[in-house]
């Protein structure tokens, strides 16, 4: 069964700056970033297409422009802090990386007390809603 929580949140930049155009982002974006995805699978899993597999998908934007690195840190913080919340009373993983291996070993210690369980999936995403020169707005879902 998959739960979605979405939400989006808009963050109001000041002042307003043109930037270079850099291959990295759109054209019509005013704040340059990247994209980063990750995806860990479980190495036991077959490789054909129609077996299901254990996996984790991450995916998020990154923001850097020396102008307003201030703001846009604060805004990397979140968007970090979104990706590396946890369940319960864990503590936060360290890192990106290690959230994706811990979701892999709990799989792992779950099947072999409950080996007829069938195959975990989490994916979390930061999207892009809007990128102008005052105004940037990030969705936020995890399935």
């Amino acid at each position: 069964m998959k739960e979605l929580l979405g939400c989006t949140v808009a963050f109001l930049l000041i002042p307003s700056i043109t930037f270079a155009q850099t291959p990295l982002r759109h054209r019509q974006d005013a704040t340059p970033y990247i994209v980063n995805q990750y995806v860990k699978i479980d190495g036991r899993c077959s490789h054909s297409p129609k077996t299901p597999c254990t996996e984790i998908k991450v995916s998020y934007p990154s923001f850097q422009n020396s102008s307003r690195q201030t703001a846009l840190d604060a805004i990397n913080a979140e968007v970090q802090g979104f990706l590396l919340q946890s369940i319960g009373d864990e503590p936060a993983p360290a890192s990106i990386e290690a959230a994706m291996s811990s979701f892999i070993q709990q799989y792992r210690s779950a099947i072999r007390e409950f080996p007829q369980q069938g195959v975990w999936a989490d994916e979390k995403q930061v999207d892009v809603i809007s990128n102008r020169a005052n105004l940037l707005s990030l969705q936020y879902s995890h399935y």
